[in-house]
């Protein structure tokens, strides 16, 4: 029996805490990145698209890095591709109500290792140049 002193915030309080993940955006971000059919075959299919732009690296370059043919067409192949995928998150961000701003804050705040660095992580080096003319490079042979 609950006692005159014991008021309902007090009864609310024991119970246990449903438990919010600590980057709620980050955590649904990469659901969506990582499960959603429909982005991964829009993703899948530009690279398809454009990959047999970047199937002329010369034999005698070791790494990308050394190939001296790099085409000014990738570059925007490139940013083509990192526009179709800030447009991606950006209407997984507007669709969700969540604001760039949290989505921004919530990727500042992670550390290395954890969960939710991943999907950081993963959205940079998509983002990144070299990786993105790697994969390309890669598709385009396996395409061979």
């Amino acid at each position: 029996m609950q006692s005159m002193e014991e008021g309902p915030e007090d009864v609310a309080f024991s119970l246990p805490l449903p438990a919010h993940p600590r980057r709620p955006i980050l955590r649904s971000l990469s659901s969506y990145l990582f499960e959603s059919p429909d982005l991964s075959h829009s993703m899948q299919s530009f690279v398809d698209s454009y990959c047999a732009h970047f199937s002329m690296i010369p034999a005698e370059a070791a790494t990308i890095e050394s190939a001296t043919d790099q085409k000014i067409e990738w570059t925007y192949i490139h940013q083509s591709f990192c526009g179709l995928l800030e447009q991606q998150v950006a209407t997984f961000l507007v669709s969700n109500s969540f604001s760039q701003e949290d989505f921004l804050r919530e990727c500042a705040s992670t550390t290395q290792g954890e969960d939710e660095s991943e999907i950081c992580e993963w959205l940079l080096c998509f983002m990144d140049y070299k990786v993105f003319v790697s994969m390309m490079v890669e598709r385009a042979k396996s395409l061979e």
